[in-house]
């Protein structure tokens, strides 16, 4: 048996309060800012992979269920430990819309 892997969670989506625009904002420019290159070259990738919004949106969405957490930001293997996905967070689906609009100049 191999040794324990850390894996990264959060309080779910139902049980945080919602954020305020500011803290909102706040965590969207942090998430630009701190985006690491491979989430960025994803996004990217998906963007010229998938002309059709629905879909788009649905990968992307996992992008963020995947490696971003509110307070947290991101948490892939250039910031530490494995993530569980928690997926359908209006949350994230939220950060997703705002940062995916800053980093592809939309």
């Amino acid at each position: 048996m191999g040794a324990a892997t850390p894996v990264l969670w959060r309080t779910a989506p139902e049980e945080v309060r919602p954020p305020t625009e500011q803290e909102f904002s706040a965590q969207v420019d942090l998430a630009v800012a701190d985006i690491p290159d491979d989430v960025r070259d994803r996004i990217h990738s998906i963007y010229s992979e998938h002309r059709e919004s629905t879909l788009r949106d649905h990968l992307l969405d996992w992008v963020f269920y995947e490696a971003w957490r509110w307070g947290d930001g991101w948490v892939t293997g250039e910031h530490g430990g494995r993530t569980l996905g928690v997926f359908h967070d209006p949350l994230a689906q939220r950060v997703r819309g705002a940062v995916v609009a800053r980093v592809m100049g939309a």
